[in-house]
C-alpha cells in the first residue's frame, strides 16, 4: 500500500508509518510525574493516542508540502482566530475531561498546566510540543518515502525557502528515497510536476511489486 498525504495529510501519514516509544508520552504528560493509580488511570485514557507502531500493510509513502516540523504561519493572528473557532466532538471534550481530572494531583503545591484540547491549527505549530516530539520519531525501515516541496521564495536559497506557509526545512525529510522542490505555493499537490511525481513513484511501487519478491529494508 502507498499513502500520499498533503501537508497536515502529510503529517498524520507519517505518524502512521513511526513507531512513538514513550517519546510523544514523554513531551506531553512527562512533567506531571505521575505514578501509581494515577499513572495507570492516564495511560488507559491516553495510551491509545500516544502510543503507536507502523502500519504493517505500507510500505512506501508520498508527502507533499508536509509541516513535519511545524510552521510558524501557525502562530500568526489569523491562524489563531481560525483556531478558536474549530469545535471538536463532544465525545473527544468529555475524553479531555475525564483526562484532565486524573491529571490533577491533590497533592501538589501549586497546580501543573493541563493538557488542553489541540485542533489542526495548533497541531501545525512549530512551536507545539507535540509535534516538535512527532519529528523525531523513527519511520519504519521497511517503508520508502518521498517528499514533493513548494518553493514560493525562489530569491532564496532552497534551506532557507518556503511555500508560503511550510519552510522547506519543516517538509524535508533525511534518508527520503527522492525529494522533488517545485516552484509552487502550497497547494504543490496541484502542479504538473507534483502530478508527474507522484505518477512516476506509485509506477516504481508497481514496477516492484510485479518483481521477483525479495524482502528490502531502506536504510535507517
Amino acid at each position: 500500500m502507498v499513502l500520499v498525504g498533503h501537508s497536515m495529510g502529510g503529517v498524520l501519514s507519517r505518524l502512521m508509518l513511526s513507531s512513538s516509544g514513550d517519546q510523544l508520552w514523554d513531551a506531553m504528560l512527562g512533567s506531571y510525574g505521575m505514578q501509581g493509580a494515577r499513572l495507570e488511570k492516564a495511560r488507559a485514557k491516553l495510551g491509545p493516542y500516544l502510543y503507536f507502531e507502523p502500519l504493517p500493510q505500507v510500505s512506501r509513502a508520498v508527502f507533499a508540502a508536509a509541516p513535519h516540523r511545524g510552521t510558524p504561519f501557525a502562530e500568526n493572528r489569523v491562524s489563531r482566530w481560525a483556531a478558536g473557532l474549530v469545535k471538536m466532538p463532544v465525545s473527544m471534550l468529555n475524553r479531555f475531561k475525564e483526562v484532565a481530572q486524573v491529571l490533577v494531583d491533590p497533592n501538589a503545591a501549586a497546580p501543573v498546566a493541563l493538557v488542553r484540547p489541540l485542533n489542526s491549527i495548533d497541531n501545525l505549530s512549530n512551536q507545539d510540543p507535540f509535534v516538535k516530539a512527532a519529528a523525531d520519531l523513527p519511520i519504519s525501515p521497511r517503508v520508502h518515502y518521498h517528499s514533493i516541496i513548494g518553493n514560493y521564495t525562489p530569491d532564496l536559497e532552497v534551506l532557507l525557502s518556503s511555500d508560503g506557509v511550510v519552510p522547506y526545512a519543516s517538509s524535508h525529510l533525511a534518508g527520503a528515497d527522492s525529494e522533488l522542490v517545485v516552484p509552487s505555493w502550497h497547494s504543490v499537490q496541484e502542479t504538473p510536476q507534483a502530478i508527474i511525481e507522484i505518477r512516476r513513484v506509485l509506477h516504481e511501487h508497481l514496477t516492484g511489486l510485479a518483481s521477483p519478491k525479495v524482502a528490502t529494508v531502506r536504510a535507517p
